[in-house]
């Protein structure tokens, strides 16, 4: 599991951990947040890798991320997708 350090904002600094579950602020629909991608380099943005539970898989920059998701407070866990 990896964490991230995002600076939103100048004196606005946030963490997004990996293996967590988030709610989409418009739709109310849950995502989990597996990984990301390219977190590593410099040359792409970093990428938030994400599923439904349906284990349809998406990459979203991780800007677009912060500003369209809340992280679940009560962590739920998916056995397996269906």
């Amino acid at each position: 599991m990896m964490d991230i350090y995002v600076n939103k904002k100048e004196d606005n600094c946030i963490v997004l951990p990996s293996n967590t579950f988030w709610t989409h602020d418009k739709t109310g629909d849950v995502y989990h947040l597996r990984e990301f991608a390219n977190a590593s380099g410099d040359r792409w943005p970093v990428m938030c890798v994400y599923s439904d539970k349906a284990g349809n898989t998406w990459a979203r920059p991780i800007e677009e991320w912060i500003d369209r998701y809340t992280i679940k407070q009560d962590q739920i866990e998916w056995d397996f997708y269906e």
